[in-house]
């Protein structure tokens, strides 16, 4: 993805006959809060019978011609369930 642009991605799950909590944290790679993306952390909220969340996260324009990197972390009961890997570009 372009520096500045915003990062759009959907959380699926399989089993949703019961409520669940879950996390999405940021992880720095080459690229740091502040400098690539905003540091947060984006709680969801899945009720019974809801299957898939859209969530949204900006990155930042830095002024550096390079490719930074990071990290999005799910978490549910504090046990990482699963990792993408977003490298944000100079276009």
């Amino acid at each position: 993805m372009a520096k500045g642009e915003t990062l759009h991605f959907r959380i699926e799950r399989s089993e949703c006959n019961t409520p669940l909590e879950a996390k999405i944290s940021i992880q720095p790679g080459t690229g740091v809060h502040g400098v690539a993306y905003q540091d947060e952390i984006q709680a969801l909220a899945f009720q019974a019978g809801e299957s898939k969340k859209d969530l949204t996260i900006p990155t930042l324009y830095f002024a550096a011609d390079k490719t930074l990197d990071f990290y999005l972390n799910l978490t549910v009961d504090g046990q990482l369930v699963d990792q993408a890997h977003i490298l944000v570009e100079t276009r």
